[in-house]
């Protein structure tokens, strides 16, 4: 990381995750790029020594399985808490996992494209917004817009947990555990809202 005098910037240059004060997100993949926070974040590096990639880590993050974990071990499921993030337990792949690999980094290659496609989709309802006097028709469509991308994203994430749950070995009793777990913690269960 290399700051970029009294800007309040920070260039990186390598892929990594991004996770703000607030929980927001990112995935970064380009060589060289530019970040501007006045809230502490979370930077996370591609370890090319490590057997789980950015990717897989997402996949991880975005699980019912690491929700499960730290609800068990901190009774909370505030990952961006310092205490919580830094006991996150990540599965280790080996080479005979390059299978569930490839499944879990296409998997998270595909949120990153609805993700894309949303945001260009509800500027495109903003704009029209800015332009019409019609806002009631435009509200609707952009409910129905995210609605929508929230069931695709909650699909993609429904496959996310099959596949570790699957990588872990786990019984249909075991992945009800999980589910139930999170649910009366307040988290949605992800398989009523698909």
């Amino acid at each position: 990381m290399e700051e970029i005098e009294n800007s309040g910037m920070a260039k990186f240059n390598d892929a990594a995750i991004i996770i703000t004060e607030l929980g927001a997100s990112y995935y970064i993949n380009a060589k060289s790029w530019v970040i501007q926070s006045e809230k502490p974040i979370i930077v996370i590096f591609d370890n090319k020594g490590t057997k789980i990639s950015l990717l897989v880590l997402i996949a991880w993050l975005k699980s019912s399985l690491l929700l499960f974990s730290v609800l068990q071990q901190y009774g909370s499921s505030n990952i961006f808490a310092a205490n919580v993030f830094r006991g996150i337990v990540t599965p280790i792949f080996t080479e005979e996992d390059a299978e569930i690999v490839e499944l879990l980094e296409n998997l998270v290659g595909e949120i990153l494209r609805v993700e894309r496609e949303f945001l260009v989709n509800y500027r495109r309802l903003d704009t029209i917004n800015d332009v019409t006097s019609d806002s009631v028709d435009l509200s609707a469509n952009q409910d129905k817009l995210i609605e929508s991308h929230n069931k695709q994203i909650n699909g993609i994430a429904l496959e996310i947990d099959k596949a570790f749950f699957e990588f872990f070995s786990l019984s249909e009793d075991q992945i009800d555990c999980v589910y139930e777990t999170i649910q009366a913690s307040n988290i949605f269960d992800l398989r009523k809202n698909v």
